[in-house]
This record gives structure tokens, C-alpha cells and sequence, in this order.
């Protein structure tokens, strides 16, 4: 089965020398016609793809620091001819709007292994999976803290830090002011990409994979 071969690539990438994994649980729709979107069911599409000699998609998309490069091409050139053989544009949050690359943001991810591997693995995944301008700050994970913009070293860096737009950015700033080091999850501190002056804060959580 076609979908087999995917399932040996991801066994192949497990090698990550941290063991950390990132997982994303894809999501994809299409719209067959204006104003009218179609939420895709992954085991009916990959049964047509099948069907039609193409390798499936997976719904369950698992990173990690191997060569993150190649799976995502892997997966782009699944989509481009998934939607040229069935004459669709879709789209998956995996595969953003055939960019290739979204914001870690606009992902609803959790992770396995080691905690502290995920600054390192979200690094890796930047120009891929991720944006290479994702507008990283911060990142907690446990008991370690990975700081870019010092100002998140204080409560006081954070107030000078964004001035008047302090209070609008209030509930992800008390994220990360009471993140707590006995945490399980990790809390990622990101502003709104290209825009880079990290005033628009973001503070996703990636909590361990159930």
C-alpha cells in the first residue's frame, strides 16, 4: 500500500539525536466552488489517491531534526499532485497555501521525548515546515528557558519592552511571567512574523502528545 512508504520514512527520521518530536495533527479543505468550503476527510482522499496510483497524505504529521528539509518536500510534491490529478487547490496546515511554510502559531502541535529538544527542533524546522522569518522570543520548556529577546529575562525588561502596548499584550506576557519550571509543556513566545518588532506577541503551547 502506498501509504506504507510514508510510514518508512517516519520510522527512518527517528533518529534526532534529542528524540524530540514535533507532531501536527493536519487539517486540509478545498473549495469546489465559491463560498463553499469542504473540510477533507483523509481516509476518503487517500483512497482515491490510491486508487489513482498516488501516495496518500498523512493526518497525523510527525517532525523531528532529520532531514526536515526532504519530508517537506516529500510532502509538497504529495499535494501538488494530489491536486493536479483531481483537479483541486487544496490546502493543508502543513502546507500552507503552497507555500510550504506557515507559522508555528497557526499549528496545533504537541510533542514526544525530550522536552528541552524542542527550541533546537523548532530551529530546524524554520525554512520548511516553519517560516524562516518566524519571529521567535522566547522559549520555556521546564525548568530551561531559552531567551532571544532579552527583555524576557524580567518583568521589568517585558514593560519597557513594549511600552504602551504592555497591557495589550497582557495575557501572553502573565504566560510566560507564570510559567511554571515543574511545567510538562512547552510555551513558545513568537510575534506575527515578517513584522519582526515582536510588539504582537503569540504564546503557543505545545503540550506532550497523549
Amino acid at each position: 500500500m502506498k501509504i506504507l512508504a510514508l510510514i518508512i520514512f517516519l520510522a527512518s527520521t527517528a533518529s534526532f539525536a534529542d528524540d524530540t518530536k514535533l507532531e501536527l495533527k493536519s487539517e486540509g479543505y478545498y473549495y469546489p466552488r465559491k463560498n463553499h468550503q469542504v473540510k477533507i476527510k483523509f481516509t476518503k482522499l487517500n483512497k482515491e489517491l490510491n486508487k489513482l496510483g498516488l501516495d496518500g497524505l498523512p493526518e497525523t504529521v510527525v517532525m523531528t531534526g532529520e532531514n526536515p528539509e526532504a519530508y517537506a518536500k516529500l510532502l509538497a510534491k504529495r499535494v501538488d499532485a494530489a491536486n493536479e490529478k483531481l483537479g483541486r487547490e487544496m490546502h493543508f496546515n502543513f502546507y500552507n497555501q503552497g507555500s510550504g511554510e506557515t507559522y508555528l502559531y497557526e499549528m496545533t502541535l504537541c510533542y514526544r521525548g525530550d522536552i528541552t529538544g524542542i527550541p533546537k527542533l523548532i530551529e530546524k524546522l524554520r525554512g520548511n515546515f516553519l517560516h524562516p522569518e518566524e519571529g521567535l522570543l522566547a522559549i520555556a520548556t521546564g525548568t530551561k528557558k531559552t531567551i532571544i529577546d532579552k527583555a524576557f529575562k524580567s518583568a521589568a525588561g517585558l514593560k519597557e519592552r513594549f511600552g504602551d502596548e504592555f497591557e495589550l499584550n497582557r495575557e501572553n506576557i502573565d504566560k510566560w511571567l507564570d510559567y511554571s519550571s515543574e511545567s510538562d509543556t512547552a510555551l513558545v513566545m513568537s510575534d506575527y512574523g515578517p513584522q519582526g518588532d515582536g510588539t504582537e506577541l503569540e504564546a503557543t503551547e505545545i503540550p506532550p502528545c497523549e
